[in-house]
Formats: C-alpha cells, structure tokens, sequence
C-alpha cells in the first residue's frame, strides 16, 4: 500500500503524506468508507495526542469528514485505547486517533478504528486508500464547529471495574507520562485505587522527547531515588508500557504478558486457556506457561495479527514484545 504500514499512517508533519492537505483527502474517503453504514448519522470520533500539529490536522481532517458527509466528534487529548473504548462503546461508526505513537514530536499520523474498536482490515485499508483524492485542497475558512464528545470519563470508569477499589493503598509508583497522551488517566487512576504516585513528564515539555518508553533509564533512576514500590513509562499516546521493580530494573516485556496470563489463570478469567503473543517473544514464556497448562499461540508482527489470533483461538488475552528492551504491548484484556 502506498500510505498505511503496520500500524496506520505516519511520518514527519508537512511532509508528502502527513500534511493538512491528505488530512482532508483522507476524511473524505474515510467518508466514503462508512457510507454504506446502517446508521443515518455517519459519526466518526476523532482525537490526538499532545503534538503541537495535532490541532492543525484534526481541523482538516474534520472538515475532511463534514464535507465527504459525516459528522465528526472531537475527544481532544487521550491515550489511544481510550479513543478504542469510545468508539466502542458510543455511538460512531468509525474512530480516529492523530498520533505518531512513539515517534519524535516532528512526526505525526492516524490510526485508524472501526465500529468495533478494532484496527482495520488490510482489505480496508486498501479500500480507504483507493478512495484518496490527493488532488484535494483544504481550506480552513467556512469551517463549521465540530461537536465535542467527552471520552475520558467512560474509559476511567471502565478502568475502575477491573480492580477492587484501594487495591494500591500504600504503594508507591513513579508514572512516567512521556508528556503525552495519558496525562490526564494515568495518574487519576492510579490515585484512585490508593497509590502515592510520582508523576514525570506531565506535559511540561515536549513528546516522546528523551522521555516515556523509549528512555525507561529516568524513570528507573526516579524509582531508585524516591524508593518507589515499582515504576511504568508511557510511549507518546499510552498503548505501550515499561515496567521497573523497586530496585529501578526493567522487567521483560514477556514477564509481563506470563504474569497477566498466570493471573487470569488463577482468577478464572481467562478465556481460550491462552495467551497470544508475536514472533518476537522468547520461548521461554512458551516454556513457563506450558508448565502451567496454559497455551501459547504466536501471531505474525503487528497488533491487527494478535487481535486476529485471539479470535480465532477464543482467547481474551494477549500482547506485543518487540525485540527492543522491555517493552509491553497490551492488545485486549476483557
């Protein structure tokens, strides 16, 4: 495909693709995607991370949309899986997240989530791609006000369902929030089950820039200095993690993902009797599950190949490794 990768579109902002004018191209064939929706109002959400562009391109995007015949809803600032949540469970046929994850602030870019809140199809993207018109030129005046939809609340009540209230009392947390898209839940929800909790990054600074996930090392010296009971680190829109114990080391990305699978395990919750990770795990979590009769499947790179395994097996459990330090994809815990 010429736009979309592995994980929606990105690259640097004014550059040939991430840009106002394919911003508004790609809302009007996003348009021409839902067309065929059962649902007279064709609503799409729409929302961004803290990048300065962000502002820029969900007003063409937006118009994008207007123009092509839907009607767009702005959730300003939120973690991504918060913008998956919303389209879930509201009312919009599709969702859009403007972010370029863990990229430099410079970059920017969309991921893309159907009615379902799941990543889509290459079958549509393919589709979405043959109804781009890049001779398309957006135009900022006569734009309409775009209405506005509160995405945060519903997804930290949905958070606050999954663990007994005060579950955190008397432990303390550093949160690295890589001043990006968590600023606003992570914190809030930690607090909220008891934790003391040492925020960094909170948006005083630029994102992604020598912060979060990609530099783990602050946020493990922060742990060490205030004798934290454990730390995380944030990528720029919160769908990835890294974990340190309380002496500042990181924890594998695949401990992780045993330790969820282990834990679901013991609580009766967890469905497929398995868990789904990539290529990129090592076989020793394959190993430790095994002995404890879990199963475990690999999918092709990618969080679309996960989320397709876990159906396929009936699992409700499962996530990403990439070969890079510790980091920790969640796909979908339900």
């Amino acid at each position: 495909m010429n736009y979309f990768g592995t994980d929606g579109i990105r690259g640097p902002y004014r550059g040939p693709v991430v840009n106002q004018d394919f911003a508004y191209s790609l809302g009007r064939a996003l348009s021409k995607y839902v067309e065929d929706s059962p649902q007279q109002d064709k609503k799409v959400l729409v929302g961004r991370d803290t990048r300065p562009s962000g502002k820029s391109l969900v007003s063409a995007l937006s118009s994008g949309l207007e123009d092509g015949g839907s009607r767009p809803f702005e959730a300003g600032i939120l973690p991504t899986p918060a913008l998956a949540f919303g389209v879930m469970n509201g009312p919009f046929d599709l969702g859009v997240m403007i972010t370029a994850s863990h990229n430099p602030s410079p970059d920017n870019g969309f991921k893309i989530f159907s009615g379902k809140g799941e990543k889509l199809s290459i079958e549509q993207e393919k589709f979405i791609e043959s109804k781009l018109d890049r001779t398309l030129v957006f135009n900022e005046h006569g734009r309409s006000c775009v209405e506005a939809w509160d995405g945060l609340q519903g997804y930290f009540d949905r958070l606050t369902k999954f663990f007994p209230d005060h579950f955190l009392d008397g432990l303390k947390i550093v949160a690295d929030l890589a001043n990006g898209a968590t600023i606003e839940t992570t914190v809030k929800a930690l607090s909220h089950f008891g934790a003391e909790v040492f925020a960094m990054n909170q948006g005083d600074g630029i994102i992604n820039d020598g912060v979060g996930s990609e530099h783990p090392e602050l946020m493990q010296e922060r742990v060490r200095e205030r004798k934290a009971d454990f730390g995380l680190a944030h990528d720029g829109d919160g769908d990835r993690v890294i974990f340190a114990d309380a002496e500042g080391n990181c924890v594998h990305g695949d401990q992780v993902l045993g330790l969820l699978a282990l834990d679901s395990k013991w609580e009766k919750s967890l469905k497929g009797n398995g868990l789904v990770a990539t290529e990129h795990s090592n076989s020793g979590l394959g190993a430790s599950l095994a002995e404890e009769g879990i199963d475990f499947f690999r999918s092709e790179v990618g969080d679309r190949n996960v989320s397709l395994l876990m159906k396929e097996k009936g699992c409700n459990l499962g996530g990403i490794t990439p070969v890079v330090n510790c980091l920790a994809y969640l796909v979908c815990l339900s």
